[in-house]
């Protein structure tokens, strides 16, 4: 497993924990005591911080991934810029032709 799946797997667990926990709260019809108060607002402070920092550290990731990868079609692109055309028109040929049939349809 990759770094950023298990990250990924961490977050999905501690956000199914924080829900079970509130739900469980919100479930309970007697006042809490106030120990039990305390106990849950630092799980819950502990969980939303690993979870903040977590996601941060996902949409980093995924936004140098979207950086490369537009990088990397802008220089495949500036090296074949005709064929780079072609394919462009042949895509917007196929997705014109396809709108017009689905819309006459």
């Amino acid at each position: 497993m990759t770094q950023n799946t298990l990250r990924s797997e961490r977050v999905v667990s501690d956000l199914h924990t924080l829900a079970s926990d509130l739900e469980a709260l919100l479930q309970n019809r007697n006042p809490p005591e106030e120990s039990r108060i305390a106990d849950l607002r630092g799980r819950l402070s502990q969980i939303l911080s690993q979870t903040g920092e977590a996601c941060d550290g996902l949409a980093c990731r995924a936004s140098d991934t979207a950086k490369r990868g537009m990088a990397a079609a802008d220089a495949s692109v500036r090296s074949h810029p005709w064929e780079s055309a072609g394919v462009a028109f042949v895509v917007g040929l196929a997705a014109g032709v396809w709108a017009t049939r689905r819309r006459s349809a």
